[in-house]
């Protein structure tokens, strides 16, 4: 679903991890979601002059609440397709651009208690991404980040244009951070502070049967509030 960014609604989804999470649960009936239990994924990408709300999920949504809310007025915005026939087609060897906003942390014990740890640096973030990646069935054979010699520097705000898809296509599988946020929002009177990484790059399908189920069920932490949503996309020849 594509947001108007003039629209006060959506500058308040926008502000809030906890108020978008509560409209995209609100797309979907609790009967709906008690016949078909499942994950709700979702992720919102920022481009230069566009918000796109993307949302995976078991059973099919209406975003009429959003679209009177940060949408267009009568003008419909937003899409669903189904995506078993991606998830069916998957097979070890394929390669395909992909897109994934997560949290990276690790976890730490002090006292005997467990605490969970932001990773900070682009290189602490794409070693965590690179970790993830064989447990989820993704190839990725090499990394680049702002501060590495070995590669280019791509500007987070870059990676729609066509010169890095061009750039991306003619590398081996790899991987970049392309946006990292560290946001503050309340809960139940409480303050949650995560860390949203955006990371694209090219993949290898190395278990299919791993991907699949890492795409249905999310990637890491705060599944809640937009990480852990991984896309795919075709290589353009």
């Amino acid at each position: 679903m594509f947001l108007n960014r003039r629209r006060r609604g959506t500058a308040k989804l926008v502000g809030s991890r906890q108020a978008m999470h509560a409209a995209v649960m609100g797309a979907f009936s609790p009967v709906a979601l008690e016949s078909d239990p499942g994950r709700i994924l979702w992720r919102l990408d920022r481009g230069r002059e566009s918000l796109s709300l993307y949302i995976s999920s078991p059973t099919k949504p209406s975003f009429d609440h959003l679209q009177e809310q940060a949408g267009w007025g009568n003008e419909v915005t937003w899409a669903t397709r189904s995506l078993d026939p991606l998830l069916d087609q998957l097979r070890e060897g394929q390669r395909y651009r992909f897109r994934l906003a997560a949290n990276p942390v690790r976890s730490s014990s002090s006292a005997g208690k467990q605490k969970r740890i932001h990773h900070v640096t682009a290189d602490q973030q794409l070693a965590w991404m690179v970790n993830k990646s064989s447990a989820i069935g993704m190839g990725l054979c090499s990394v680049e980040t702002k501060n590495s010699p070995a590669g280019p520097i791509i500007p987070p705000d870059t990676f729609a244009t066509p010169e890095l898809k061009r750039v991306l296509a003619e590398l081996s599988p790899s991987a970049v951070v392309t946006e990292r946020r560290l946001e503050v929002f309340g809960r139940q009177k409480r303050r949650v502070t995560i860390s949203v990484v955006q990371f694209d790059g090219i993949m290898t399908v190395t278990d299919a049967p791993a991907l699949r189920r890492a795409m249905v069920d999310g990637v890491g932490r705060a599944k809640a509030y937009g990480c852990g949503l991984l896309t795919l996309s075709a290589i353009p020849d």
